[in-house]
């Protein structure tokens, strides 16, 4: 997924698949997980299901898997998903 110049929302539904946001930044950009049951609040988010590996964050919600490339766990904060 890449999104455009501006400001951009990336939305998630149940069972989504694998899906790799490939120009997301953190403070401008959105992640909207409203529709995942699972993943409640910012620290769940961070606690259970998101993992960084090699400057990519994956969160996962069961088999579904989101991938944010070039990114890290430090560099998202609350603002930057819709819960």
């Amino acid at each position: 997924m890449i999104g455009g110049a501006d400001a951009d929302t990336f939305v998630f539904k149940g069972q989504f698949g694998h899906d790799t946001v490939m120009d997301f930044i953190a403070g401008t950009d959105r992640i909207d997980l409203s529709a995942i049951s699972d993943i409640t609040r910012f620290p769940d988010l961070m606690h259970h299901h998101a993992i960084e590996t090699g400057g990519t964050v994956k969160i996962t919600d069961g088999n579904d898997v989101i991938t944010i490339a070039h990114t890290h766990r430090t560099d998202l904060h609350a603002g930057d998903f819709i819960f």
